[in-house]
């Protein structure tokens, strides 16, 4: 597919959200109308699809969905924008679809697409042809039915973030979403990505748990990244979740929502200073190992095999590979088997070397270094030409610098709440003994 003259694989999706400015009844009330209309025609397919089911034991399909809802029940379909009442029927048979797949590999605990709260105001969504942005007054303009609002178009005052890149004709999709009595704009658009930096500096990534990401950088640079804050988040939220009675109670769904928004917070606060990191570095090329198989012949106890199935490792190396790629920083994965075993000074293969979690001591060369981080060298060793060395001191090998993620708990009345940040430790150099080394360890 070309957008223009430009190829698919040179462009990335962004999604830029501004908070909407209600300055007015006649506004505030034509939004509710939206997403009210919204939910009655969720809730209207749902439940036409539902007696479909019983009937004749197949689900609608989409072109279905939108003749009988447009045709038997157009009371609700009418009162959106035609493109946004086609939006809410795909996202309903994309759910069913999900369902269904899920039912023939067996899973029982797979529930079909419900229906939503009768108060609950739904997001809607425009496409391309019925969004325009206004630069120049910050105001977004969204098409909906004339011949029921008696207006053509919906014009709305939206404060976006510094730094977003589109115009109307990178505009794919616009998106109302009602949060906590707010409403917001999601603006989906492409832009074209930099050109890659070239062969410059590489960094090698070991990912794990107690560290989340440790690197190794051929400037000669090492660095930890601490998990401790996203473990201590999970356990949090599980023990708030053992205390609810229903699991689809209002309060359990509170509650996973803030998980979510928490969760995603931390990992995008994370990846954003990790490319930083990298970007401040001149790095052209991150080597991540590969998550192939990470969680098979594992058995770490029921906590712990809890805690590791629920790492979000796909995660980190999507939102890394993305915000890389917009600096112009190309991510490559690599087999990563043996690296935590191997010695990065010897290349001696010994498994008994990992005397503990933060700890590497050769038992060949008797080099003592961080685990994690001998992990990430022997990653971007692996990745480098054989003509290409690189030496670390055995003081950053020992203790590298250490990346911490502070929550802001409290604040004073006068000022602005900020959300948590990554702060680096820079560690004093000792590698004399073994006590150093374990200073190290998280």
């Amino acid at each position: 597919m070309m957008v223009g003259s430009v190829k698919d694989s040179e462009l990335q999706t962004i999604t830029a959200v501004g908070k909407v400015s209600v300055t007015d009844d006649s506004t505030a009330i034509l939004l509710g109308l939206l997403g009210f209309s919204a939910t009655k025609l969720w809730n209207t397919a749902v439940w036409y699809s539902k007696e479909t089911w019983k009937t004749t034991g197949k689900i609608p399909t989409y072109h279905d969905l939108d003749i009988v809802m447009k045709q038997e029940h157009p009371l609700w379909y009418r009162r959106l924008h035609s493109q946004s009442a086609q939006a809410v029927l795909e996202d309903l048979w994309q759910s069913y679809k999900s369902w269904y797949a899920l039912r023939k590999k067996g899973d029982k605990r797979a529930k079909p697409p419900g229906y939503r709260r009768k108060t609950a105001l739904s997001a809607v969504t425009f496409k391309q042809a019925a969004v325009q942005w206004d630069p120049r007054t910050s105001t977004v303009r969204l098409s909906i039915p004339k011949d029921i609002y008696d207006k053509q178009f919906l014009y709305l005052k939206v404060r976006m973030p510094y730094g977003y890149r589109f115009t109307n004709d990178n505009i794919q999709i616009g998106r109302l979403v009602y949060l906590k009595g707010v409403w917001y704009v999601h603006l989906v658009y492409k832009m074209l990505l930099p050109e890659l930096k070239g062969n410059r500096e590489a960094m090698g990534v070991d990912l794990g748990m107690v560290n989340m990401v440790a690197t190794a950088c051929t400037d000669g640079s090492t660095s930890l990244w601490l998990g401790g804050e996203l473990a201590a988040l999970e356990r949090y939220f599980e023990k708030q979740k053992s205390k609810t009675t229903k699991s689809r109670s209002r309060k359990s769904f509170a509650q996973n929502q803030k998980r979510s928004r928490q969760r995603t917070h931390l990992l995008h606060s994370f990846t954003k200073s990790l490319v930083r990191d990298a970007e401040a570095r001149g790095v052209s090329t991150i080597i991540v190992g590969t998550l192939k198989d990470i969680r098979t012949g594992k058995d770490w106890g029921d906590s712990g095999n809890q805690a590791l199935h629920k790492w979000p490792f796909d995660r980190i190396v999507k939102m890394l590979t993305y915000k890389a790629r917009l600096k112009g920083i190309l991510v490559v994965d690599l087999n990563e088997s043996y690296t935590s075993q191997t010695c990065s000074q010897c290349n001696t293969i010994n498994k008994s070397s990992r005397v503990h979690r933060g700890l590497y001591v050769c038992n060949h060369c008797g080099a003592k270094i961080n685990a994690d981080v001998n992990g990430a060298v022997n990653i971007l060793k692996r990745y480098l030409p054989e003509q290409i060395s690189v030496s670390w001191s055995s003081g950053c090998l020992a203790q590298p610098a250490v990346n911490r993620f502070a929550w802001r708990k409290t604040r004073p009345a006068t000022s602005a709440h900020k959300p948590g940040t990554w702060q680096t430790t820079l560690p004093h150099l000792r590698t004399e003994s073994v006590m150093a080394l374990s200073s190290c360890r998280v």
